[in-house]
């Protein structure tokens, strides 16, 4: 594995991605806050960490692979992944595929200077922080979204840093009500959905089928499924069936052969599937990986 780097991000401003840093926010202790819409799949976050920061990344939908303390978490919507100051981490060479996220970085190395808090409250909230036991926190993704949300939307329009402030503690204190909550079940109705795509993985899945297996309505499944595991079924099965499709163009299997196993009838739809969630096209991942192929 390459050498983690001390990752620092610059100021960026587009359609789908927006980072701000202390030079355009003026908040103690806030070095970075962003967000990210990702409509295809991106390269491999590489080994990384971040100096005397904790880095706080909630999912707003999608999923995000994370590598940590030699752990693979698999971050959904609502979730919150946490990495302390100078953790490397990873995503442990996983493309990052379609998702949303906001993320903020904070300094915890001076209570002094910390979210515009008066030094007592500082210490607290850091003492805290750093008591949170576990990198994944699932959370309602309704009341604690809204707070994040309306604090970047300040930042972008009318910056006012004590409002920003204001509301990253709000969710901070969320954040922690929420670590010390019992892990989100899920019922047994999306269970059974996921039990069936498993067993049919290589057919054509109809969703309806899943949703008549787990005694839903189409809509019903749909949303049940979404709320759940944040992402949408559809986007759950292909990368799914694209996980599948790696390992055996891996084993010299063609790509005709290979679309055809995991139930595309059309090979051009599943080359533009592969590398929307690979981030490359299946005769490049084969190019790549020539020496792995058996």
């Amino acid at each position: 594995m390459n050498k983690a780097i001390n990752w620092i991000d610059d100021y960026y401003f587009s359609e789908h991605r927006k980072v701000f840093t202390y030079n355009e926010l003026k908040i103690p202790a806030l070095r970075i806050f962003g967000t990210d819409k990702i409509k295809n799949a991106k390269y491999p976050l590489v080994s990384h960490y971040h100096e005397n920061c904790f880095e706080f990344t909630f999912i707003v939908n999608g999923y995000i692979p994370f590598f940590c303390d030699s752990t693979d978490y698999k971050a959904k919507g609502g979730d919150i992944f946490i990495s302390r100051p100078n953790e490397i981490h990873s995503t442990n060479n996983i493309p990052i595929t379609m998702n949303e996220i906001y993320w903020f970085q904070l300094d915890i190395s001076n209570p002094n200077e910390f979210l515009n808090l008066d030094f007592n409250s500082a210490k607290s909230l850091i003492e805290k922080l750093n008591q949170i036991d576990t990198h994944l926190i699932s959370t309602d993704n309704k009341e604690i979204k809204q707070v994040l949300i309306k604090a970047f939307n300040n930042a972008i329009f009318e910056p006012n840093p004590i409002l920003i402030s204001s509301y990253i503690v709000i969710f901070l204190n969320l954040l922690i009500e929420f670590s010390n909550k019992k892990t989100y079940i899920i019922q047994e109705d999306i269970k059974k959905s996921l039990i069936f795509i498993d067993n049919n993985i290589y057919d054509d899945i109809k969703l309806e089928d899943v949703a008549k297996n787990c005694g839903l309505s189409l809509s019903q499944f749909k949303q049940k499924f979404k709320n759940h595991l944040g992402i949408s079924p559809r986007n759950y099965i292909n990368q799914k069936k694209m996980s599948i499709a790696k390992k055996l163009l891996l084993q010299n299997n063609s790509i005709t052969q290979v679309a055809l196993d995991l139930g595309f009838d059309n090979i051009s739809y599943f080359s533009t599937i592969f590398k929307k969630y690979n981030s490359i096209s299946p005769s490049k991942f084969i190019q790549q990986n020539k020496n792995l192929r058996s």
